[in-house]
């Protein structure tokens, strides 16, 4: 997760990172391990996201 500023607007705003996990099962970001449930999710979606840091996670 990055916080940045908007040129346009002057307001911040935050920018998950995209990960690809290739087989490991915690988030790269925050460490988190993922539960079955998160696993099941992936294999039937291309991609998930962490519930604790909102990183946007890819099979």
């Amino acid at each position: 997760m990055k916080k940045i500023v908007d040129i346009k607007t002057g307001q911040k705003k935050v920018v998950f990172q995209t990960y690809e996990l290739n087989g490991a099962l915690e988030c790269p970001e925050c460490k988190r391990k993922l539960k079955d449930y998160d696993i099941e999710l992936l294999n039937k979606q291309d991609k998930i996201t962490c519930t604790k840091c909102g990183a946007k996670l890819k099979k």
